[in-house]
C-alpha cells in the first residue's frame, strides 16, 4: 500500500494515538468549537517520542475533514528564519491566501521587524472568513520573538475564530516557560503526555503485528518504556526480521529469528543498522545537518554522484528514517536523527560538522541555518576534541556567524558570543575586549543576567579604559530602571577613568544623572549639574546633550519652573532629530506631557495621537508604548473612562508583549484605579491587588511609590479608613508630588485626591501638606492647572466656597470634566449648611458633569447628597447607543463592518492596532459575541449604526 494514501496515513496516526483518548477528545472540542465560531488553545507538552506530533498531524487531519483550513508550523527546518515567517508563508499557501508571497517573503528576510509582524498576521487573519486553525511543533527550536507570536496572537485574537495547538518538549518546559511561551493557553490545564501504560503498547503491538502479542512480545516492547514511537519502532523491528508469528489472533516471539544483540538493542539504532550501507553512511552524515536538509547537501557533504543517491534514499525513505519535507529531506524525528549522529566516531563527526558549515558559508545558506551549523562545527573545540576545528580555526568560524546573524538572530548571536568568550578564555588572549564586544548581543537577546555578570567580570579583570566604559555604559542602559544606586555609582566610576573620547565622556556624564530622576533626588541632581553640563558642553555631542536637557526638562518641571522645562525640552527634541537619535522620542513624550500638565489636554491628545501614528509608521515599539500611556492619561483627563481604561489595558498588553512591563505598568495601573475611584470596576483591586504588592516590594524608588499610591486609591475605593491613615503617612510626609509619574512628571491634580482622602479620615495636617506643594508649584509654573490645583486644595481645606468656584470654573476653561465635577461637589459640601440653593445648582452641576463621563461611582454619591437636601436626581442620560456600545466603539463596529482590519481603523481613527484590538476584545464581550462576523450580525438586527 502507498504510504502517501490517505487511509495509510490514517491507519500510521491512530497506531501513535493508542492511549491517548482523553487528549483526542480535548482536541475535536477545540475543532467543534472553531466550527461555532469560536476559539480555544492548547498546549501539548511531552518528551521526545511521546507521540505530539502525532497528535497534532491527527487534529490537522480532523481539521481538514472539516474543512478548516490549517497553517502547519515546524520549525527548525533549512530555510525556517522562525515561527513568525513560518506563519507567513503558511498563511501564504493556496489553501489559505491571506498573504501574498512577496509579502511573506518579506516578513521573513526582515526578522527585526517581528513586532510589527504580528500585527500584519494578526490583520491578515481578521481578513478570513472562515475559521483557521494554527498548528505549531517543536516550539522549544524557536527564538524569542517567535515564541512571543505564540504567546501574543492567540490572546490578542481570542475573539477571532482562530484555534492554535502548540507542541513543546517536557524537557524544555517549566511555569517561566509556560507564561512566555503560551500565553492565553496557560490559563488551562496543558495537555502532559505520559508514558503509556502496558495495555496502550500491546494495542499499538496489534495495530502493527495483526494480533495481540503475547507475554514475551510484551516483555520485548517494554524496553521501549511506554513511548509510541520506539513502541512501533520496535514492533516493525519485529515484525520486519520474522520474528513474530500470529496464530489464532495472538502474536508469540519466535526467538531464533532474534539476535540476543538484537533483543536489546535499542529500535531506532537496529533500524539504522539494517541498512544499506551507503544508504547508513547518507543518515548518519546528514544527521549534522539538522532535521532538514536538501539533496544538494548530501551531494556536497559525502561526495556521492547524483546517480548513487537514488536507491540510498529511497530505502531511507521506505525505512522511516527519512521523509520527504517538500522539497527537501526530513528526518523522521529529532530522535532518529539524534540516534544516527550518536553512532558517528567523534572525529567523523566533527569533520563533517565543519564540512557542513563551510558548504553554508559556500552556498550562502540563510543566515539561521549558517549559525547553527558554526556552533556545531566548533563545540567540540573546547574539549580538544579529535578532527575539530583550532582554536583559532573555531574563532573565525563563529566571527562569520557572527556576522551573518548579528542583525537577525538575537538568540544566535548570543549563543555565538558566549562560545567565542569559552575559547578566548581557554587561550587567554583578547578576553577583555571580547567581554565589552559580548555584552550588547547579550542584552539584545534578554540575557541581561549574564550580561551583567560578564559586565561586572570584565571590569573586575582590569579592561582597556575605553573598553571599560563601554561595558559601564552598557550596565548603566541595563540597570537604570532597577538599579539607580547601583547605575548612579557605576558611571561615576567609569568617568574617573582616562577616557580618550570626549563624546565617550560626554555620554557617560549625561547618563549619569538619569538615576537621580528614578531616585527623586533632586537636590542632590542639582549639585552635580555643573560638572556635568561642562563635561557634555565639551563633548559637543548631539546625544549627550540631548540626554542631559531630557533630565534638566524633568528636574526643572518637579521645582516648578516649567516655562522652562518647555525650553529645554524643546532644544532636545531639536539635537535628537539632528543626531537621529533611538531616544528622541523621549524628548517627545515629555513636551506631550507637560501640554497636558500645563492645562491643555485636547492640544495634548492632538499631539499624542500624531506621535502614536509616527511611531507605529516607524515601528518604533517602546516610543508607542510610552506615547499610549500618556494617551490613556490625556483620555481620563478628558473624562473619557471608557477609552482610558482600554488604553490603559491596550498599554499593559502592548509592555507585555515586547517585554517592557516596568514602569510602563505602574502608570497603567494607577490609571486603572482612578478609573475604579469614579466608575464601578467590579474586581479592579482583586485583580491588581498582587500585582501593586510586587511595586511595593521594589527597591527603585519611582516604583516603590507607584505602588504605595495606588494601595491608597484603593483604600479610597474599599472604603478601608484604617489603610487610608496607614497609606497618607511616612512617605508622602516627606514628599514633593503624589502619585507615580507619567513620562517623567506626575499630575498635578493628584494633591486634590491626597488632600480629599487625607481631609476625610480626619488628617488635616497631612492635607495642608498637599496644599504647601500646590501653592510653590502655581508659584512657579504659572500654568492653569496648577493654579486650578491650589485653590481647590486650599478651598477644601479652609472651606472657602470663593476658591472651590473658581478651581470649578478653571478646570471647566482647560476642559477637565471629572476635575470641574469634583470642584462643584465640593462646593456643594462646603455650602451646604448654609446655602441649599448653591448646594443643590452645585451638586447638580457635578451630576450632569459624572453623567456624560459615566462615572457611575461619583454619580452614585452626589445622587445620594441630593436626596439628603431632599432634591430628587435627575434621570440619567447616557450617551451609550441600544446595545450599550460608546461612540468611540460604534466607530470602530462601523468600519469593522466595512471589513476594515484593526490596522485600516486605527490609520483611519488615528490610534495604535493594539488599541483597536482592545476595543473589539470589549465590543464582543459586551455583545456576547465570539467573531466579527457575529458582532456585525447582531449590531444590524438591532438596526444600529451603520453597520
Amino acid at each position: 500500500m502507498n504510504a502517501d494514501d490517505p487511509m495509510t496515513r490514517r491507519s500510521e496516526l491512530r497506531r501513535g494515538l493508542r492511549g491517548r483518548d482523553d487528549e483526542i477528545e480535548r482536541l475535536r472540542r477545540l475543532l467543534g468549537g472553531l466550527v461555532g465560531g469560536s476559539a480555544d488553545h492548547v498546549l501539548i507538552v511531552g518528551e521526545p517520542g511521546s507521540g505530539k506530533s502525532a497528535l497534532l498531524d491527527h487534529a490537522r487531519a480532523e481539521a481538514l475533514d472539516a474543512s478548516i483550513p490549517v497553517a502547519l508550523v515546524r520549525p527548525g527546518g533549512i530555510a525556517s528564519s522562525g515561527i513568525a515567517a513560518t506563519i507567513a508563508q503558511a498563511l501564504a499557501e493556496p489553501g489559505i491566501g491571506v498573504i501574498d508571497e512577496s509579502a511573506a517573503h518579506q516578513m521573513e528576510t526582515s526578522p527585526e521587524l517581528r513586532y510589527w509582524w504580528l500585527q500584519e498576521i494578526e490583520a491578515a487573519i481578521e481578513r478570513l472568513s472562515r475559521p483557521l486553525l494554527i498548528v505549531i511543533d517543536d516550539l522549544q527550536f524557536a527564538d524569542e520573538l517567535t515564541r512571543l507570536a505564540a504567546r501574543v496572537l492567540p490572546r490578542r485574537m481570542a475573539q477571532s475564530s482562530v484555534g492554535w495547538i502548540v507542541a513543546q518538549r517536557t524537557a524544555d518546559f517549566d511555569q517561566e516557560a509556560m507564561r512566555t511561551v503560551s500565553g492565553p493557553m496557560s490559563a488551562r490545564n496543558p495537555i502532559v503526555l505520559g508514558r503509556l501504560d502496558t495495555e496502550a503498547v500491546a494495542k499499538i503491538a496489534a495495530d502493527v503485528l495483526g494480533g495481540a502479542p503475547d507475554d514475551a512480545i510484551r516483555s520485548v516492547l517494554a524496553r521501549a518504556e511506554g513511548l509510541p514511537l520506539r513502541v512501533i519502532s520496535s514492533a516493525r523491528e519485529l515484525k520486519d526480521a520474522g520474528a513474530a508469528q500470529i496464530s489464532n489472533g495472538t502474536v508469540s516471539l519466535v526467538r531464533s529469528r532474534l539476535e540476543a544483540r538484537d533483543r536489546e538493542m535499542d529500535p531506532i539504532e537496529r533500524r539504522l543498522g539494517t541498512l544499506d550501507p551507503t544508504a547508513r553512511e547518507i543518515a548518519l552524515s546528514a544527521s549534522v545537518l539538522g532535521l532538514q536538509f536538501t539533496v544538494e547537501d548530501i551531494l556536497l557533504l559525502t561526495g556521492l554522484a547524483p546517480g548513487q543517491l537514488l536507491q540510498p534514499v529511497a530505502e531511507l525513505l521506505r525505512s522511516g528514517v527519512l521523509r520527504d519535507a517538500g522539497g527537501a529531506l526530513e528526518f523522521e524525528h529529532e530522535i532518529v536523527r539524534q540516534t544516527a549522529e550518536g553512532q558517528l566516531e567523534p572525529e567523523t563527526r566533527n569533520r563533517l560538522s565543519r564540512a557542513a558549515f563551510v558548504m553554508s558559508r559556500e552556498a550562502n545558506d540563510a543566515s539561521p541555518v549558517l549559525a547553527k551549523r558554526a556552533l556545531r562545527a566548533v563545540e567540540q573545540t573546547a574539549s580538544k576534541a579529535p578532527g575539530s576545528p583550532t582554536p583559532d580555526e573555531a574563532l573565525e568560524i563563529l566571527e562569520t556567524a557572527l556576522t551573518a546573524v548579528a542583525e537577525e538572530d538575537a538568540q544566535l548571536a548570543a549563543d555565538i558570543v558566549e562560545l567565542r568568550l569559552q575559547l578566548l578564555d581557554q587561550a587567554g588572549s583578547q578576553l577583555r575586549g571580547a567581554m565589552a564586544e559580548a555584552i550588547p548581543f547579550l542584552l539584545h537577546a534578554g540575557r541581561t543576567s549574564e550580561a551583567r555578570v560578564l559586565a561586572r567580570r570584565g571590569i573586575a579583570a582590569g579592561m582597556d579604559p575605553d573598553e571599560e566604559v563601554a561595558a559601564r555604559l552598557a550596565l548603566a542602559q541595563l540597570t537604570t530602571m532597577d538599579e539607580p544606586t547601583a547605575t548612579r555609582e557605576n558611571l561615576q566610576a567609569a568617568l574617573r577613568l582616562p577616557v580618550r573620547s570626549p563624546v565617550l565622556r560626554g555620554r557617560l556624564a549625561a547618563m549619569s544623572t538619569r538615576p537621580y530622576t528614578t531616585d527623586y533626588l533632586y537636590d542632590a541632581l542639582e549639585e552635580v549639574l555643573p560638572e556635568v553640563r561642562e563635561i557634555v558642553r565639551l563633548s559637543n555631542d548631539d546625544i549627550a546633550l540631548s540626554t542631559l536637557e531630557h533630565v534638566e526638562a524633568i528636574a526643572a518641571y518637579f521645582r516648578h519652573d516649567w516655562a522652562y522645562a518647555r525650553q529645554v525640552i524643546s532644544r532636545a527634541e531639536e539635537r535628537s532629530a539632528r543626531a537621529e537619535s533611538p531616544e528622541g522620542w523621549f524628548a517627545t513624550l515629555i513636551r506631550i506631557s507637560l501640554l497636558r500638565y500645563s492645562g491643555r489636554p485636547l492640544d495634548a491628545l492632538r499631539s499624542v495621537d500624531r506621535e502614536i501614528r509616527t511611531a507605529d509608521e516607524r515601528q518604533q515599539a517602546f516610543a508607542l508604548l510610552h506615547l499610549q500611556l500618556v494617551r490613556a492619561n490625556v483620555l481620563l483627563d478628558l473624562g473619557r473612562l471608557d477609552e482610558a481604561e482600554i488604553q490603559a489595558e491596550a498599554v499593559r498588553d502592548l509592555g507585555e508583549d515586547i517585554g517592557a512591563v516596568w514602569p510602563i505598568d505602574v502608570g497603567a495601573v494607577s490609571i486603572l484605579a482612578q478609573i475604579a475611584i469614579y466608575k464601578e470596576s467590579p474586581g479592579v483591586v482583586e485583580r491588581l491587588e498582587s500585582v501593586v504588592r510586587e511595586f511595593e516590594r521594589d527597591e527603585v524608588a519611582h516604583q516603590r511609590r507607584g505602588g504605595e499610591w495606588i494601595q491608597l486609591l484603593f483604600a479610597d475605593i474599599l472604603g478601608e479608613t484604617r489603610m487610608m491613615d496607614a497609606r497618607t503617612s511616612g512617605t508622602y510626609e516627606r514628599s514633593r508630588i503624589y502619585g507615580p509619574p507619567v513620562g517623567g512628571a506626575s499630575d498635578p491634580f493628584d494633591d486634590v485626591y491626597f488632600a480629599r482622602i487625607t481631609l476625610g479620615i480626619g488628617r488635616p495636617e497631612r492635607a495642608k501638606k498637599a496644599a504647601s506643594i500646590a501653592r510653590d508649584r502655581a508659584a512657579g509654573a504659572k500654568a492653569p492647572i496648577a493654579k486650578a490645583v491650589f485653590e481647590h486644595v486650599t478651598g477644601l481645606i479652609d472651606g472657602s466656597p470663593p476658591l472651590l468656584r473658581s478651581a470649578a470654573e478653571a478646570y471647566r476653561r482647560i476642559g477637565r470634566p471629572l476635575a470641574e465635577a469634583a470642584a462643584w461637589e465640593d462646593l456643594a459640601v462646603c455650602v451646604m449648611s448654609q446655602d441649599r440653593m448653591e448646594a443643590t445648582e452645585a451638586l447638580l452641576t457635578a451630576h450632569t458633569l459624572l453623567a456624560a463621563c459615566e462615572a457611575t461611582r461619583s454619580l452614585a454619591r452626589v445622587e445620594g447628597r441630593l436626596r439628603a437636601l431632599g432634591e430628587r436626581p435627575p434621570v440619567r442620560t447616557s450617551p451609550r447607543n441600544a446595545l450599550g456600545l460608546t461612540a468611540a466603539e460604534q466607530r470602530i463596529v462601523n468600519r469593522a463592518a466595512r471589513n476594515e482590519t484593526a490596522a485600516e481603523i486605527a490609520a483611519a481613527l488615528y490610534l495604535s492596532r493594539n488599541t483597536v484590538t482592545a476595543h473589539l476584545r470589549r465590543i464582543y464581550a459586551k455583545l456576547g459575541v465570539r467573531s466579527r462576523q457575529q458582532m456585525i450580525e447582531v449590531v444590524r438586527a438591532g438596526g444600529i449604526g451603520g453597520a
